[in-house]
């Protein structure tokens, strides 16, 4: 998840590519209570080459936040990020 925030795509690849789980949720720090995945900041901050990375290894494009309504495709949609949205959308993301 952390090299998923700060947009270490070769990071991500490496980590996809050695088994790491796609969907994932943190477990760590101040974001245990919202359970997010990679997603989450990936779309958030940006990072288009991550997020498809995340929907080749077929992560949960629909996962939401725990404890809120706010999916990947939300928050993608709340930060402006429509190249993003539109890879989410294209992947089944929806509402």
């Amino acid at each position: 998840m952390l090299a998923a925030n700060s947009g270490e795509t070769e990071l991500v690849q490496v980590l996809l590519t050695a088994g790491a789980e796609a969907d994932a949720r943190d477990d760590v720090g101040i974001m245990v209570a919202y359970g997010k995945t990679a997603f989450m900041p990936a779309a958030g901050r940006g990072h288009t080459e991550i997020v498809q990375l995340l929907i080749d290894a077929e992560a949960d494009v629909n996962a939401k936040i725990a404890h809120v309504d706010w999916t990947v495709l939300k928050i993608a949609e709340y930060e402006r990020r429509f190249e993003i949205v539109e890879l989410l959308k294209a992947a089944g993301a929806r509402e």
